[in-house]
């Protein structure tokens, strides 16, 4: 998780190193391959400017008040599972990389209470995985994938998004949508 939220962060020298253990996760690709500078330019036309592929699941919902609750809904979310977005954070609480650095909070959260023997509380924060991304991501991420084939100019972006889509399927137990791609 944390892998595929660094992914999505504004790629620099040591980030793009740092994604050298995904080649593994996706046959063919290689993060280290990529320039550093092509994919600021890429990411910049992605995310930050006119912004075809935006990073928050409020944008891809009602919009209105439905995104104002939908945001309330996954601080409410974190909040129950003690995790707080910085306050130093530039983005929203539906951020993709907070998303995924909340996932990755509830992995780390389910080997602690499994190195000590808590059944019912791995148990929780696998439920809590599930719901979270079902609830908070699956709607989404596919729609994220979708404007990333069509607008990127190289496959970094979608083929990290195609592993975040196989992530959410396989916690909410569905069907990726990246099979057969």
């Amino acid at each position: 998780m944390r892998l595929l939220s660094r992914g999505f962060s504004y790629p620099d020298h040591g980030a793009i190193d740092e994604l050298a253990p995904l080649r593994d996760a996706a046959p063919g690709f290689n993060p280290t391959t990529y320039d550093p500078g092509q994919l600021q330019t890429e990411y910049t036309a992605l995310f930050a400017r006119n912004v075809p592929c935006p990073l928050n699941a409020s944008a891809y919902g009602t919009g209105g008040m439905g995104a104002v609750q939908d945001l309330a809904r996954v601080a409410a979310f974190y909040g129950a599972f003690g995790f707080q977005v910085s306050t130093g954070a530039r983005e929203l609480p539906d951020h993709l990389c907070i998303e995924l650095e909340f996932l990755a909070a509830l992995y780390a959260k389910e080997a602690f209470a499994q190195e000590c023997g808590w059944a019912d509380r791995v148990r929780t924060c696998r439920e809590a995985r599930a719901k979270f991304a079902s609830q908070h991501m699956a709607s989404w991420v596919t729609q994220l994938g979708s404007r990333l084939e069509k607008h990127a100019r190289t496959q970094f972006y979608p083929t990290i998004c195609g592993l975040v889509e196989d992530l959410v399927a396989a916690e909410t137990g569905s069907t990726p949508p990246g099979d057969g791609r």
